[in-house]
């Protein structure tokens, strides 16, 4: 469904362990949070007035996911910046080095320079 390619992944980088706790979160996300998620109309108007800074993001290697379609999607509505993190998906979890490291390029401001360059 999200084209997750667990072979791209920093050396010494695994899959978090699944549990009976992870499965069960995984039981009730599909059951509940997915269905809403679908049925959910997101308010543009006010996602763009919004005080809060929005960062949109996606995984590098998501390209052609209709996760990433989505959140390209949004960024196009809102006249917003996507960012990019390491990885597809779940980056997070196989490229935790690079991902931490943009990450605190999003927080310190520094992505702005290397990505207008």
């Amino acid at each position: 469904m999200l084209r997750v390619d667990t072979t791209d992944r920093e050396p010494g980088a695994r899959r978090p362990k699944v549990t009976r706790y992870s499965a069960a979160n995984l039981d009730f996300f599909f059951a509940y949070d997915v269905p809403a998620s679908r049925r959910h109309v997101l308010d543009l108007k006010a996602l763009a007035a919004a005080d809060a800074h929005i960062v949109l993001a996606a995984g590098e290697n998501s390209r052609g996911t209709w996760i990433r379609m989505a959140i390209e999607l949004l960024a196009e509505r809102l006249g917003s910046e996507l960012l990019e993190f390491p990885g597809d998906h779940d980056g997070f979890a196989l490229h935790p080095h690079g991902f931490a490291t943009r990450f605190g390029e999003i927080l310190l401001g520094t992505h702005l320079a290397a990505d207008q360059s």
